[in-house]
């Protein structure tokens, strides 16, 4: 979970049931918390890979807020390579 009172919460959930074919990659939903009245909304949805276990699956430092979005790097599999999504907030 990242944000702060100011910009509110975000994390990711599983959305479940949606494989891609193959099983490559699930849907995941970015969601934002309202930290005032805990009323959740969908912010976006990225494709990622299958071996991805959600943002304890990132070491520190691989999601941040920085000018009105979220960057989140996404380790390719076995910690090699990655990419890297921008979600405008």
């Amino acid at each position: 979970m990242l944000g702060d009172e100011a910009t509110g919460l975000y994390s990711s959930i599983w959305a479940s049931g949606t494989l891609a074919p193959a099983a490559i990659t699930t849907n995941w939903q970015v969601i934002r918390i309202d930290p005032r009245s805990g009323e959740i909304s969908d912010v976006a949805q990225l494709m990622l890979p299958a071996f991805w276990q959600g943002p304890a699956d990132t070491g520190p430092g691989d999601a941040v807020i920085y000018g009105g979005c979220l960057y989140l790097v996404v380790p390719g599999p076995g910690g090699t390579g990655g990419d890297l999504y921008r979600v405008r907030l």
